[in-house]
């Protein structure tokens, strides 16, 4: 996405442009806690040995 969002010049930054709303959500999930591999696997260890997830989302 990023490669593609890159390559579309200056024009998709508008608000119309519908590739800058995709590159935005994209890029907003990536940087969430739960798309993170060591959040996720420690929640996944946590639960498998029996501990509480320690977190409000499971």
């Amino acid at each position: 996405m990023e490669i593609l969002h890159n390559a579309s010049g200056g024009s998709v930054i508008r608000r119309d442009v519908h590739l800058q709303r995709f590159h935005r959500d994209i890029q907003g999930f990536s940087l969430h806690a739960l798309a993170t591999a060591g959040v996720n696997l420690e929640l996944q260890g946590r639960v498998l040995v029996g501990l509480e997830p320690g977190t409000v989302f499971l």
